[in-house]
């Protein structure tokens, strides 16, 4: 999770097995959405209307769409992952779900 400011204070054990990321090498928001999304057309155009939308409808109390996205690991591998946002208190929770072999399936499938 992150504070009101972006700062990651906490990420868990499962994150880090399945991006590879430590909180030392993602301390903030910025940082996360840069490690994550290396692509700066991706970031601009894809990413960051949704984060500012996301921040708007919590900020309203609402809970936001998620985002299913294409995460660049740290090993280099990319999986496609959805993210789930929502707020405790003044702080960002997110939660991640490896979506990538059921979109493979899914693209194997469109395929034939």
């Amino acid at each position: 999770w992150s504070d009101a400011s972006g700062r990651i204070e906490y990420i868990n054990a499962q994150l880090t097995t399945m991006f590879g990321y430590t909180l030392p090498e993602i301390p903030d928001i910025p940082t996360w959405f840069a490690t994550a999304y290396p692509d700066a057309d991706y970031r601009r155009n894809v990413i960051a209307p949704w984060w500012a939308d996301a921040e708007r409808v919590l900020a309203d109390g609402d809970l936001p769409q998620q985002l299913e996205s294409d995460i660049t690991c740290k090993n280099g591998r990319v999986l496609r992952a959805t993210m789930h946002v929502s707020r405790v208190g003044n702080r960002h929770l997110v939660v991640f779900s490896d979506e990538t072999e059921k979109w493979e399936n899914l693209q194997r499938m469109r395929a034939h």
